[in-house]
């Protein structure tokens, strides 16, 4: 099964890689959706071979899974695969630049299973795509409609933070001949 949505952001190919691709930031989104995630490589940055371990509610349930980035090619796209039991699903991003300061992402998320118990699973969400379509476009527009507002209180913040000092070295530059008299 196969849902796909694209979603246009009002940011740089490079920006919008960086706030949409944010794994601390998705960890926290994760978290809050219910969803208990782990950390499990030894690597120091972000990239590919990042792994996790993660419970996931469903139905009522929750299913152990495992994910790991198997393509980190920034900014272009980034690859998700996560397994559960016989369930794979690889998550797909990708960035194309519409402008200087605009880029269009899409998402494509393929599932598929092995055993007969997932087999039915995944035939059942088939038959209720168009519902869990819709969810999920409304999801990534939400989830990039974030990433634009932390992109500009980050950019607000930067604007004041750098006003800020170039007063002050302004002050400096004003007051130093008066000291010096």
């Amino acid at each position: 099964m196969r849902l796909s949505v694209q979603e246009d952001i009002g940011l740089s190919p490079d920006a919008a890689f960086r706030y949409v691709i944010d794994l601390e930031f998705l960890g926290r989104h994760l978290l809050r959706r219910g969803v208990d995630i782990v950390r499990c490589d030894t690597l120091s940055v972000e990239g590919g071979g990042v792994a996790w371990k993660a419970e996931v509610p469903f139905s009522g349930s929750r299913r152990a899974a495992e994910g790991r980035i198997t393509r980190w090619t920034p900014p272009e796209a980034v690859i998700l695969q996560v397994v559960s039991g016989s369930l794979v699903a690889e998550i797909a991003a990708e960035f194309s630049a519409l402008s200087d300061s605009s880029t269009r992402l899409r998402i494509t998320l393929d599932m598929s299973a092995q055993r007969f118990r997932d087999r039915m699973l995944v035939n059942s969400l088939k038959m209720t795509k168009t519902l869990l379509s819709g969810r999920f476009s409304e999801l990534v527009f939400q989830y990039v409609r974030d990433a634009e507002r932390r992109a500009a209180q980050d950019q607000a913040t930067s604007a004041t933070s750098s006003s800020a000092s170039m007063r002050s070295d302004s002050m400096r530059a004003v007051t130093a001949p008066d000291r010096a008299k």
